[in-house]
């Protein structure tokens, strides 16, 4: 999404609680994509409000009649992340490769093809 789509269009969603959006907010602040100067800072607050970003997620709980008591239903809310861990670390080893750190992980960036691609998007999103 960072690579792929107008940066304003993802601030908007990633202002509106977009957890995806926010990640890409952060990447492309971290890197200065798309003409965007870098912003460090700007990077911390999105990295902050994705990793805040929580949703819930019902589970319906039936509780069956005993002993002449009647049934009921409960509904429990369970905070899920909108991002998980293996997500985060996947973006940040190949956000990393893309950009030449010495660390970064060309298979996080998925299989060889995907790769190609997302190097020609990083390239086109540094207007290089």
């Amino acid at each position: 999404m960072a690579l792929s789509e107008a940066p304003d269009a993802v601030e908007a969603r990633a202002n509106s609680g977009d957890g995806q959006a926010q990640l890409a907010m952060l990447i492309v602040s971290m890197y200065g994509l798309h003409g965007r100067t870098p912003d460090i800072l700007a990077a911390g607050r999105w990295r902050d409000q994705a990793l805040a970003n929580r949703r819930f997620m019902p589970i319906t709980q039936y509780t069956a009649a005993f002993n002449g008591s009647p049934s009921r239903v409960n509904i429990i809310n369970v905070p899920v992340q909108t991002i998980s861990a293996a997500q985060w670390q996947a973006v940040d080893r190949c956000s990393d490769f893309l950009s030449g750190v010495e660390f970064g992980d060309a298979a996080a960036c998925g299989d060889a093809d995907d790769t190609r691609q997302r190097q020609a998007q990083w390239r086109l999103s540094l207007g290089q």
